[in-house]
Parts: C-alpha cells; sequence; structure tokens
C-alpha cells in the first residue's frame, strides 16, 4: 500500500476538511454510492491522512465523496493561484488556468513577498495590485497580461473590465 498513515502534519491541509453541515451530502437516500452509510465524521477522518494530491484523487472515486471533500479543494487552488499571482511565479499560475479556467473568478486572500495581506480580490487584480505589468505588452506579457489573456478568452472583455476597477 502506498502513502503513509501518519496524519499529514501541515495545519492548513488538517483545517481543511473541517466538518460543516456536510450530513446532507453524504448520505442521500435516492442515490447508490461507494461509501453507503458511512457517516460525515469517518469521511472527515479519512481525509485527515491525506495529502492534497491524494485528496484530490479520492474525490473521483464517487459522487458523494466528491460533493463532501470538493469545496475545500477548490478554496485550496484558489490559495494556491493567488499565491503563485502574489510571488510572481508565471509558470506555475498558468499551469493552473490552463486546467481551470473557473479559477479566473475566485477571490481570495493572499499575503505578498512585501507582508501586505491583499483581502477578497482575484488573480487578475493582484498581478495589477503587484505591478506585475509588462512595460512593453507588444513584445512580451508579464503575469497580468497572461491572466488578462485567459480572462477575455474565457469569459469576455466585460468580465476583465470588471475586474479591472
Amino acid at each position: 500500500m502506498s502513502g503513509s498513515r501518519k496524519p499529514v502534519q501541515n495545519n492548513q491541509q488538517l483545517e481543511q476538511f473541517q466538518l460543516k453541515e456536510r450530513k446532507y451530502l453524504v448520505n442521500e437516500d435516492d442515490k447508490p454510492s461507494l461509501v453507503g452509510d458511512v457517516a460525515p465524521d469517518i469521511l472527515r477522518h479519512i481525509g485527515f491522512f491525506m495529502d492534497l494530491k491524494s485528496a484530490s484523487h479520492y474525490v473521483q472515486t464517487c459522487k458523494t465523496i466528491h460533493h463532501f471533500f470538493q469545496e475545500d479543494l477548490d478554496k485550496l487552488a484558489v490559495e494556491k493561484l493567488l499565491h503563485h499571482v502574489a510571488y510572481g511565479e508565471k509558470a506555475e499560475a498558468e499551469k493552473m488556468l490552463k486546467s481551470n479556467p473557473a479559477l479566473l473568478l475566485a477571490k481570495g486572500t493572499v499575503t505578498n513577498e512585501a507582508g501586505s495581506t491583499l483581502k477578497d480580490r482575484t488573480a487578475y487584480q493582484i498581478a495589477l495590485m503587484e505591478k506585475d505589468v509588462s512595460p512593453y505588452p507588444e513584445k512580451f506579457g508579464e503575469m497580468a497580461e497572461m491572466i488578462e489573456g485567459y480572462l477575455v478568452a474565457n469569459y469576455g472583455e466585460a468580465e476583465k473590465i470588471k475586474q479591472h476597477n
């Protein structure tokens, strides 16, 4: 068996699977499930022992598991993207946007390299605030131009303007 049976020690990961009012997501009487009548506390406990990659694979096993954990994984993906943007990690941010353009619309909070906390911002807004903009956009693009390209291609000019203001 691969993996470790030791609990994940990263506090952020430990908090990600906090049980909220999710009982309705676990045992739907009218739908078959791989987990049957497993209590939500048991699912949360299983999540406690997983790293993010394992958890993202786990949610693909059935709809019940997906509904139970996906909200937390989505939040973590937004946090990760915003970190990449705030720290100027363009290649990593672009990889995430290629696989999940919906992240362009998500807002979150991130602390930049200078220690400033940027609250309730999208990736595009953070790139603009960090002034990660090319002085010669026609020759090469920086973070803001890269994000802008994905934003316009996936959601149109109106969304770009909305986020820019």
